[in-house]
């Protein structure tokens, strides 16, 4: 058995130095749209669907990070006064409503769902500019 030993690399090592920087450089000028901290909007723990947040009829939501209002991501409606706190209690007009709550999705991963306090599911109902909610 013969060992046959590594080759140095054929471009010079400042070649390949200036590639990686200026591959960095249009990387950086796509926009990052996939960098979380760049997001409007609050994630989970322990949440696959990172923002998204599911409703008793699979709807999808989100809560925004400056006033955290609950939106409606389907139409990106805000439901005026249903608001959502960083500890994940849901207030509708200031009264607490419900929490935000985690829960196995059918394809077993942990997802976050909108609960009443009763724990039963949220199910929110949005027409145009206006919602509902039943537990």
């Amino acid at each position: 058995m013969t060992l046959t030993p590594l080759r140095p690399p054929t471009r010079p090592r400042r070649a390949l130095l200036a590639l990686a920087a200026a591959a960095s450089l249009l990387l950086a000028a796509c926009g990052g749209e996939d960098d979380p901290t760049n997001s409007d909007y609050a994630s989970w723990n322990n949440n696959a669907n990172g923002e998204i947040l599911k409703d008793a009829t699979n709807e999808d939501f989100k809560v925004r990070l400056d006033n955290r209002a609950l939106v409606h991501w389907a139409s990106n409606t805000r439901l005026n006064g249903m608001t959502v706190d960083a500890n994940g209690n849901i207030f509708d007009s200031g009264v607490a409503v419900g929490f935000v709550a985690n829960a196995t999705s059918t394809s077993g991963s942990n997802i976050g769902v909108l609960r009443c306090l009763n724990t039963r599911d949220m199910n929110i109902v949005v027409t145009g500019s206006s919602y509902t909610y039943a537990c």
